[in-house]
């Protein structure tokens, strides 16, 4: 068991960003998306309000572009310090596969975020995720205890290996989708164990190396549902990792039905699409 009592402060973390977009099909689904934006405006408002998210904090950034338009090809070049490696493939699993791969050659204390093309996020989020991922093992550390005997059964989560989901999905508060679960506080916010996701999240670049057979895997299938269980575990998964979604959530999927509650989106929206025609990107 390591002793964090003892460690120095840690550094600012390195934000090494994997974004997947495509412009060639409205949505997943078929549905159309909030607001009335269209595929490629969704992209425009999504990307902008990350870029200015990660403003002030050390990141790097590479699009991960799967048969863009040339207007998406455009708005991306305009954008500074954004690296954009353009493919042809336009297959979802194997552009997952592609971001995974270069995720896994991340630097050991690298946060990697991987993402997807349609998640707005508000101004704040990186600030959220810094007070997190520096205080991390004093706000996760759940030791047991008489009067706490969930962590004698399922361990401290506090040393599991940490995902971060930026969203939170409204359904995991109905009936039948409620799971007992931690929930810890942070400095500037509260966070809630959750155990799905989608193909959008956060951990170390040797965390991710730790489930790299699962998070392939979870890829080439492009299977959030197989991602979920094989790598979160719940309050009693000893050899799975820990991941959190914060509560409101700071991020949203940009779909109607699943979009992040108690968050004026459309202020959000609008606020960045300001500053897209400002910037001549619109």
């Amino acid at each position: 068991m390591v002793d964090y009592t003892t460690q120095a402060e840690p550094p600012a973390p390195h934000y090494s960003v994997f974004l997947r977009a495509c412009d060639v099909v409205n949505s997943d689904h078929g549905a159309q998306r909030p607001f009335g934006l269209t595929k490629l405006q969704t992209i425009k408002v999504c990307v902008h309000s990350l870029v200015r998210a990660l403003e002030g904090h050390s990141y790097s950034m590479l699009v991960i572009g799967d048969g863009l338009s040339p207007a998406a090809v455009s708005f991306f070049e305009a954008i500074p310090g954004v690296q954009l490696r353009q493919e042809q493939i336009l297959n979802a699993g194997k552009t997952a596969l592609l971001q995974t791969e270069l995720g896994l050659k991340a630097d050991d204390d690298d946060w990697v975020y991987f993402v997807e093309d349609d998640y707005l996020h508000t101004r704040d989020a990186f600030a959220r995720i810094d007070a997190l991922v520096r205080g991390r093992h004093e706000i996760l550390d759940t030791p047991g205890g008489k009067r706490n005997w969930w962590p004698r059964l399922g361990g401290n989560v506090g040393y599991r290996p940490l995902f971060i989901y930026p969203s939170d999905y409204p359904d995991r508060y109905q009936g039948k989708n409620r799971r007992p679960s931690y929930v810890f506080a942070a400095p500037n916010g509260h966070w809630r164990q959750i155990s799905n996701t989608t193909h959008t999240y956060m951990a170390q670049g040797r965390t991710l190396r730790r489930f790299g057979p699962q998070l392939r895997a979870a890829s080439m299938n492009y299977s959030d549902g197989l991602l979920s269980r094989t790598v979160y575990g719940g309050l009693f998964g000893r050899t799975k990792a820990l991941c959190v979604s914060p509560m409101p959530g700071f991020a949203t999927h940009f779909t109607d039905g699943v979009m992040t509650p108690f968050v004026d989106w459309a202020a959000e929206v609008e606020r960045n699409r300001t500053e897209l025609i400002a910037l001549g990107l619109w």
